[in-house]
């Protein structure tokens, strides 16, 4: 699958949202904290794509979208500052990617072929033979 960047609109609203609390689930406090600050985020994005069109992109893999990052170009020639940003995490960027390819089977990916592609021994996915 190759990587992509595309822009905001092409998502529905909640996108920015449910990347962020995806990305910052490794610890359940940062949802508590940030959780009102994450939604108007995604409020204001979607409320003014022009803004979003300027300054933010999503990065998908192949239609897949796992990550993002905006950024405030008032400053532009001395300085960007970076807004909010994040990736999904690895097990939630595979769900992804199957749910967008098109259908998973038990120990791999259906391809578009209808072969069954095995999953990596790496991969934190069930029936790939790690412990997990």
């Amino acid at each position: 699958m190759e990587m992509e960047f595309r822009k905001f609109p092409d998502f529905l609203r909640g996108t920015l949202y449910d990347i962020l609390q995806d990305a910052y689930s490794f610890d359940s406090r940062n949802r508590g904290i940030w959780d009102a600050n994450w939604h108007e985020s995604d409020d204001f994005f979607y409320d003014n794509p022009q803004i979003a069109d300027n300054c933010g992109l999503v990065t998908c893999m192949g239609s897949a979208p796992i990550g993002f990052v905006t950024w405030d170009p008032r400053h532009r020639l001395e300085y960007v500052e970076i807004g909010h940003n994040g990736i999904r995490e690895i097990t939630s960027i595979m769900k992804w990617c199957f749910r967008f390819a098109g259908e998973t089977a038990v120990g791999g990916v259906r391809s578009g072929a209808g072969h069954v592609l095995p999953l990596p021994e790496s991969s934190p996915l069930p029936g790939n033979g790690s412990p997990r």
